[in-house]
C-alpha cells in the first residue's frame, strides 16, 4: 500500500476543530484500504502535516477535502526514517 503525506493550512484552527477530523474512526479511516496513520497540528500557526496510507492518492484527496483544509500538495512518500530505520515503502 501507497504512503502518502499532505501539507495543509487552516488558519484559526482550534483544539477541538483537529480533533473533530478523527473523534470517529469512520473520520480517519474513510476505507477499508485507506487511513490517515499521523497528524501535526500547530493551533498557532494554523499548520497541519497528514500521513496516509491508501491504495491510490485519490482516495487521501477525498479525505483531506472533508477536513476543510487548504491542502498546499500532496505527496507520495518513497522512503520512510523512524527512530533510527530507513524502509522503503
Amino acid at each position: 500500500m501507497a504512503r502518502f503525506v499532505a501539507i495543509c493550512e487552516k488558519p484559526g484552527i482550534t483544539d477541538s476543530q483537529f480533533r473533530q477530523c478523527f473523534d470517529r474512526m469512520k473520520k480517519w479511516r474513510p476505507a477499508r484500504r485507506t487511513y490517515v496513520v499521523k497528524a501535526y497540528c500547530n493551533l498557532s500557526e494554523g499548520k497541519v502535516i497528514a500521513e496516509c496510507e491508501a491504495a491510490e492518492k485519490a482516495a487521501f484527496e477525498e479525505w483531506l477535502k472533508s477536513t476543510g483544509w487548504k491542502v498546499n500538495g500532496t505527496y507520495q512518500v518513497n522512503l520512510i526514517h523512524e527512530a533510527g530505520s530507513i524502509w522503503p515503502v
